[in-house]
């Protein structure tokens, strides 16, 4: 018995657009477009199943090893907007290797989304802003001391699923300013005893639970970067992800890896 197809809601298809960032997640051409004369915006995609709504026996027998997003086929979580082109160069014919990129692509899609959905559900203290502002100002030139670490200590806590990159900004990040932060906490604490306690156990609790949600420590770094940088308002990604840095050096992002 064949599927039939179940378009999703106006909500639901706002939702898919803005995961994509109103982009083709394939070309990155724009999913809309205008004419001269024109004011509204003319559709330039369609919504793909990632998985086949009716897959052919070839099909069923191609995919049948590979996971799938929802049993739902109709599931927005199995939807993806794509461009014309691509969408007619996904179906046609359907292949394993272009299946597997597109069920990333949407899985990662949907990590962030998960990951956005919990940044409400936890603040951010002023005094973090306070130490961002301060990061923005400080001149390492001037600094006179470092965290003397080696990349082994931080690769302890670091899986492989970060890139080489990314990495090597963390380890860069807790060796200049390690002891700045941890100085501007304890004078903190010396003002209000108990409050980096509590700033560390709400860093660390949102950690655990975005754990849950996305799959790499990448994902988890990036987006702990993001909920900082989206509640502090303080205009700058690089400046939480020394603060994010700083929390995985102190235990309260990731745990040690065991070799």
């Amino acid at each position: 018995m064949s599927n039939k197809r179940k378009t999703p809601n106006a909500n639901a298809q706002q939702l898919l657009f803005a995961q994509v960032g109103g982009i083709c997640p394939i070309c990155a051409d724009p999913l809309v477009y205008t004419k001269s004369g024109i004011s509204q915006y003319q559709k330039n995609y369609e919504l793909a199943h990632i998985y086949p709504l009716n897959p052919t026996k070839e099909e069923e027998q191609l995919l049948a090893d590979e996971p799938r997003l929802s049993d739902d086929v109709n599931s927005i979580d199995n939807f993806i907007p794509l461009c014309l082109k691509c969408h007619n160069r996904f179906d046609n014919p359907r292949t394993d290797e272009e299946y597997r990129k597109l069920y990333a692509l949407k899985k990662q899609l949907i990590d962030e989304e998960n990951a956005k959905n919990l940044f409400s559900q936890y603040t951010i203290a002023e005094e973090i802003q306070t130490i961002i502002l301060t990061l923005l100002q400080v001149d390492l030139g001037s600094a006179e001391e470092k965290l003397e670490l080696t990349a082994l200590q931080i690769d302890q806590k670091l899986k492989n699923d970060f890139n080489p990159i990314t990495k090597r900004h963390i380890v860069a990040d807790v060796t200049d300013y390690y002891p700045l932060i941890r100085r501007l906490f304890s004078s903190i604490e010396r003002d209000t005893p108990g409050k980096f306690n509590v700033i560390a156990a709400n860093v660390h609790a949102f950690y655990l639970n975005l754990k849950l949600k996305v799959t790499t420590q990448e994902e988890i770094y990036n987006e702990m970067a993001k909920w900082l940088y989206i509640k502090t308002k303080q205009g700058s990604l690089d400046a939480c992800k020394v603060i994010v840095a700083f929390f995985i050096q102190n235990c309260e992002v990731f745990e040690y890896v065991a070799e």
